[in-house]
Formats: structure tokens, C-alpha cells, sequence
């Protein structure tokens, strides 16, 4: 389970207002996190990876709008390169962006 976004967040982000969803929701952190800080170049724990305190808040942010974009889009194409870029872009290892 995500400790960058809560369900809590996410439900909220999501404008999701009962928990009926939690468990799909918190499967879809999960995948929303490895997509953002797959783009990212960097893992999500260990070397290389910010300490939990200091993630940016774009990279907090574009976890929970990736994370709201597989939610309303199952099945299809959540966010493109493009859209991560311009989310993220900033963010990226030097040799990635």
C-alpha cells in the first residue's frame, strides 16, 4: 500500500464519496505510483528514490491525477508521455527529460 497517496487522498481527488471502492482504488495507487516514478526514472524506494517527506508535490499530484484518470478510463489508455511531461517533466533524471 502507497504511503505517498492515502485512499483517503485519492478518493477525494477522484471524487470518490463512499468506500465501497477502496480496494480497487488502493491497486490503482499502486499502479498510478509505478507509472509516475517509472516516467520519473527513479525508483520509488531506496537509492535514488526522495525520502517519503520530501516527494514534490507535482509528483504527489500527478500520482493521484494518473491514479483518477485509470480509474475513470478502466480498461483504456490512462495518461500519455505527453501528459506526464507536462505533469512531471521537471522532475525527471537529467538524462531522462
Amino acid at each position: 500500500m502507497s504511503v505517498l497517496v492515502t485512499v483517503e487522498a485519492a478518493r477525494e481527488w477522484m471524487r470518490v464519496r463512499d468506500e465501497a471502492s477502496d480496494d480497487l482504488i488502493i491497486n490503482i495507487i499502486d499502479t498510478a505510483e509505478g507509472i509516475v516514478f517509472g516516467f520519473l526514472g527513479r525508483p520509488i524506494s531506496g537509492t535514488g528514490s526522495w525520502p517519503t517527506a520530501e516527494v514534490p508535490a507535482p509528483v504527489i499530484n500527478a500520482i493521484k491525477t494518473v491514479a483518477a484518470a485509470i480509474y475513470d478510463n478502466r480498461g483504456g489508455i490512462a495518461v500519455s508521455d505527453d501528459e506526464l511531461r507536462a505533469l512531471v517533466g521537471g522532475w525527471c533524471k537529467p538524462d531522462f527529460a
